[in-house]
């Protein structure tokens, strides 16, 4: 997405025109984030149903007119829901895909999306078949901030080496609400379709290389692998630091230095050459509406402007399985 200045006039010009039904899959945090951006930045939507089969009555309405609770999928057909959010927990995210391809739904489903080399293939096939469009989230992809810096710091640059800190709080709040995290994936697999998009805009990735065993120390794991054959990243995680941290270090072969703060959303702290730069308020905003608007607002064969479309992931999914070979 090379005009983000572009995305962002699109998204404030035509967001209120966007009125469509929308189901949401799952009652959890990440289900109360999206019906919450829905709402903020949406004002026209016709409805948002939010589906769990633990809700005890098969229709319930909100305070909010516009939201409904269900527990039966047979009710969705009723709404001509053309839609589809599947924020649920991660070993359920291919079944309702499964699910929903059959009906031909518009699908986003949160990562990760877990699935076999062979459940790959056959999803690949059935998206061929059904012509739908489906995304996965991966909303760094429309963190403009990160094009706004290697427009104006890392293009035509040569990269030498990558650092990368991502740290978790344990118990944290986010949006009001305990961030729980899957213990049934390893934390770099997950964090993993973050760092593959910022990496995508920040170093053009076309491959990866995982030549070596992640190290563990004082509960931080540690993995090195090499982008483009050429450029040595060292990626250090954690889900129970003592802080949330997001932290990337560029090294250029110029010996120049470009130092990425993005703990927190909208306070991006940019040093290049130990010189703090300023980047544009309106470039510092929370990422989950763009994903949103352009999920909502593309088609189905669309793959020049949504980033995330599953059609323009064969290459992280194959990059994924390396480093699951390494975990």
């Amino acid at each position: 997405m090379s005009n983000y200045l572009r995305a962002i006039n699109l998204f404030n010009k035509n967001r209120t025109k966007l009125n469509h039904k929308i189901l949401i899959i799952g009652r959890g945090r990440w289900s109360r984030v999206i019906t919450k951006e829905l709402i903020s930045n949406f004002p026209n939507i016709k409805k948002i149903l939010i589906y769990s089969s633990k809700f005890k009555n098969k229709k319930i309405k909100n305070s909010n007119k516009k939201i409904i609770f269900i527990n039966s999928l047979k009710l969705i057909r009723e709404q001509d829901v053309k839609y589809i959010i599947i924020s649920n927990k991660n070993s359920d995210h291919l079944k309702y895909i499964k699910i929903f391809l059959k009906t031909r739904n518009n699908i986003l489903c949160e990562k990760p999306l877990i699935l076999t080399k062979r459940e790959l293939v056959n999803l690949e096939s059935n998206l061929k078949k059904k012509k739908t469009f489906l995304t996965i989230s991966m909303q760094f992809f429309y963190a403009f901030y990160f094009h706004f810096i290697n427009k104006k710091f890392v293009k035509n640059k040569k990269i030498e080496k990558i650092t990368i800190d991502w740290f978790d709080k344990k118990n944290e709040k986010r949006n009001g609400i305990v961030k729980k995290h899957d213990m049934k994936i390893n934390f770099i697999e997950d964090i993993f379709y973050h760092v593959y998009s910022i990496l995508s805009i920040l170093a053009k990735i076309k491959n990866y290389s995982f030549n070596f065993q992640p190290i563990k120390r004082n509960n931080i794991e540690h993995i090195n692998f090499i982008v483009n054959k050429k450029i040595i990243t060292y990626l250090n995680s954690s889900r129970v630091y003592d802080r949330r941290t997001r932290n990337i270090k560029l090294y250029f072969y110029n010996k120049d230095l470009l130092f990425i703060n993005f703990s927190k959303d909208n306070d991006v702290k940019v040093k290049f050459n130990g010189k703090l730069v300023k980047i544009p308020n309106k470039l510092m905003s929370k990422t989950i509406k763009y994903q949103l608007y352009f999920f909502l607002k593309s088609g189905k064969n669309d793959k020049s402007i949504v980033l995330n479309n599953f059609k323009n992931l064969k290459n992280f999914f194959k990059n994924l399985y390396l480093l699951k070979e390494k975990l």
